[in-house]
């Protein structure tokens, strides 16, 4: 079977200098160790890539796929608490759910991190109000781990103090999210270029997987995947470091910069078609 084809964007990206003590390219510089430590040296992943695309492209996705962090993008994460959500809750009535998918969900942080900023948004209401964030992802491993729900302190480092204490126990030398974000929050294995999408969706956050992950060739069927499964208005979250924008048909821009977008609504005869 011959491999899909690799976005070599993503690799001049991983190579590059990381700029001392910043936070955005974090992911990068863990993305790079990872990376080397499975491959046994940096140049070694580096040579595979010219030399032997399949095995780098194997090894590629096996070691970064699953890198996440709570509140990983201190831009995006303000960008969604002050705006995005505020938005979305503005525009529903107060009983209609509020539905959130995270596509590639890993080990569950970026869904959770989105059902803190809902209960933050939300304040005395979250109670009353359903909620629903669904994480996804291909791995039966890390649902298992987001299910658990159970994180070293090392694993929380992007949480404030204060976030730890209300949303987080104590147990076992690390912490266990706690009853309220287990009843937003709900985990399952899911393929985005093969499995049918949840629907009625206010918003997705897919960060650092069409662009790293997803064949060039399949990216408008993802694209149009993701508009048909968000409702009128519906958000759509990008992660920075993609270089790539939705079709404009389908999607306008909030924020180029941090990558959100908007549902753009079809004409009757496109939708048809």
């Amino acid at each position: 079977m011959k491999p899909p084809a690799f976005p070599s964007c993503a690799v001049l990206w991983l190579l590059a200098p990381v700029p001392p003590g910043s936070r955005i390219d974090a992911f990068r510089h863990e993305a790079r160790r990872t990376l080397a430590r499975r491959a046994g040296s940096r140049l070694r992943w580096a040579i595979w890539f010219l030399t032997d695309r399949a095995r780098f492209w194997a090894l590629y996705r096996e070691a970064l796929c699953h890198l996440t962090a709570f509140f990983r993008d201190p831009d995006v994460t303000a960008a969604l608490r002050h705006s995005v959500l505020p938005a979305i809750v503005k525009r529903l009535s107060d009983k209609a759910s509020i539905r959130v998918w995270v596509p590639g969900c890993s080990t569950g942080a970026e869904a959770y991190s989105l059902a803190i900023l809902l209960a933050e948004v939300l304040g005395e209401c979250v109670a009353a109000r359903p909620v629903e964030v669904l994480g996804m992802d291909r791995s039966e491993e890390v649902i298992g781990r987001a299910r658990n729900g159970f994180y070293t302190l090392a694993e929380l480092h992007g949480l404030s103090p204060a976030r730890l204490e209300r949303f987080f126990t104590p147990e076992n030398g690390g912490y266990r999210v706690n009853g309220q974000l287990r009843e937003m929050c709900s985990f399952s294995r899911h393929d985005l270029l093969e499995d049918v999408p949840p629907g009625d969706l206010d918003l997705v956050s897919c960060r650092n997987v069409i662009g790293h992950f997803v064949n060039r060739s399949r990216h408008s069927e993802v694209f149009r995947k993701l508009h048909e499964c968000l409702r009128p208005s519906g958000f759509l979250v990008l992660g920075k470091n993609e270089p790539l924008c939705p079709p404009p048909g389908l999607f306008s821009t909030c924020d180029l910069r941090l990558r959100i977008f908007k549902r753009v609504e079809l004409p009757s005869s496109t939708q048809q078609a």
